[in-house]
């Protein structure tokens, strides 16, 4: 009875690190993931080419005639300074502020690569309480990785 046991033991843990594998050794090739990481998953790179869309973006514009999230159904059609809608060269459309650099990005046809805001304590104050709640749970309070959630097991 003791040696069916000990088979029965021996075969399962053979099996187990057969399928999970030893986690963080160097393989050759991609190993079998069970519980995939953030840094292999399927994901959108903004402002990055992707063979996927004809068009090669991988930012799509938004689709017409929907309303962004937290948006409401406007009652009139945005006027912007006298300009119609149809005229406004952004891709939110009537639910932009207007066509400048903070609300589209570019500036001229050429994509910005600076921030659109001044940076001042309070926006600094501001982005670090946002990313403590939503960010330092997995990441860390530094980025690196190392949140409480690791501790757990969870990442």
């Amino acid at each position: 009875m003791i040696k069916n046991f000990l088979i029965a033991t021996t075969l399962v843990t053979v099996i187990t690190v057969a399928l999970f594998g030893f986690q963080g050794e160097q393989r050759q090739g991609t190993a079998i993931e069970f519980f995939g990481d953030m840094k292999r998953q399927d994901k959108v790179k903004y402002q990055r080419p992707s063979s996927f869309f004809a068009d090669g973006r991988a930012a799509r514009p938004p689709v017409d005639d929907t309303i962004p999230m937290g948006y409401d159904i406007p009652e009139h059609p945005m006027q912007n300074s006298g300009v119609p809608k149809d005229d406004i060269d952004c891709p939110l459309g009537e639910y932009s502020a207007g066509t400048d650099y903070l609300n589209t990005g570019k500036m001229g046809d050429q994509w910005g690569t600076g921030l659109p805001l001044p940076v001042t304590a309070q926006l600094l104050r501001r982005g670090q309480q946002e990313f403590t709640i939503d960010c330092a749970v997995c990441h860390g309070a530094t980025g690196q990785g190392n949140g409480i959630t690791s501790k757990y097991g969870l990442l």
